[in-house]
């Protein structure tokens, strides 16, 4: 429950908003529905164009908090305000279109409360496809309805470095732990390994699930805590048409080796960067083809350059440093074995 002594909540809720308006009061809704009350929601509104900061602001409950960007920053970097923004020890995500079951909440916080080792915990979720979704997405789902199976046997706790043999075994360019509104995660994860990537558009919740494995164990729940809604305006299906993670694998290979815990996976690794090269060259001649017919190459030239950079100079990635809370409380702890 709240602490008497910081205020602070024990859950905070981050639903990352851009002209969410057709779906938000609803995934809102399901927050508020939780049986697990002690939480606030960190609403965060990317400059959208509609009127989605109107319709949050008339649900008047003290505890939602709503933050409007003066410009738009784009999901991964509003996704990382909002842990920014956020309060509690445990974060949960809630993207505008997605919802969550009754009992997500205290179904998660009780695997937490069970085992200080464990950094995330996922669950199955339900999938919906809209009527506008589109044919392409009813492979999709069959394809990515069971994303956990490469992954058993699962269990309530799981250590982190047994789940990431396996994810390494299948190929790290599935997200097998699930999309951000199946997963909580503690604070103290992304006070230790920063926030989500910046430079990556479709797989950057994966990445970071990874990164966290390789610090901390996992709970999971065998049971559906959520619905992740596919439709027309989709993040995954933008991606898709517009073709701007066409680096992802490359800029996830490159955050990963920079990983001091995952050193052992370092040849692993180095395999999977020249097959991730090679895609990428394939991508950029689709690219090339693409910009010379509409005449602008600005968006993927300037991906390129930022990658180049990196591998240039041998550094790690630019990934968002994400602060302690205000709150004074400690920092993540440094030892791995506290995690695993």
């Amino acid at each position: 429950m709240r602490s008497e002594v910081t205020g602070r909540p024990a859950v905070s809720i981050c639903v990352p908003i851009y002209n969410g308006a057709r779906f938000v009061e609803a995934a809102v809704g399901s927050a508020f529905a939780q049986t697990f009350e002690d939480f606030e929601i960190v609403a965060v509104d990317d400059a959208s164009t509609d009127d989605s900061v109107a319709r949050l602001r008339g649900l008047e409950d003290p505890r939602l908090r709503v933050f409007e960007n003066a410009e738009n920053l784009g999901l991964v970097a509003n996704a990382n305000r909002s842990i920014d923004l956020a309060r509690a020890p445990l974060i949960k995500f809630l993207f505008q279109d997605d919802a969550l079951e009754p009992d997500c909440l205290a179904r998660m916080v009780a695997l937490f409360d069970s085992s200080e080792a464990v950094g995330l915990v996922f669950a199955r979720r339900h999938v919906v496809l809209d009527q506008d979704a589109g044919t392409e997405a009813t492979g999709w789902a069959r394809r990515f309805r069971d994303l956990h199976s490469p992954l058993q046997p699962l269990h309530y706790v799981n250590h982190g470095g047994v789940l990431l043999d396996r994810w390494f075994a299948h190929g790290l360019w599935d997200n097998l732990v699930g999309e951000p509104s199946v997963v909580m995660a503690r604070r103290a994860c992304f006070e230790r390994l920063g926030g989500f990537h910046p430079e990556m558009y479709q797989s950057w919740d994966a990445e970071m699930w990874l990164r966290i494995l390789s610090v901390a164990g996992a709970g999971f729940v065998d049971e559906p805590l959520a619905t992740f809604r596919v439709h027309a305006e989709a993040a995954t299906r933008t991606n898709r048409q517009t073709g701007l993670a066409w680096l992802d694998r490359l800029w996830m290979v490159e955050s990963l080796l920079a990983v001091d815990t995952l050193a052992h996976n370092r040849k692993a690794l180095e395999r999977l960067r020249r097959r991730a090269t090679l895609l990428a060259l394939r991508s950029a001649a689709a690219h090339l083809v693409r910009g010379v017919r509409s005449g602008s190459l600005a968006a993927p030239a300037a991906q390129l350059r930022a990658y180049v950079a990196v591998r240039r100079a041998e550094a790690a990635p630019p990934l968002r440093t994400v602060r302690p809370a205000r709150d004074g409380r400690p920092a993540a702890p440094r030892g791995t074995s506290d995690w695993r």
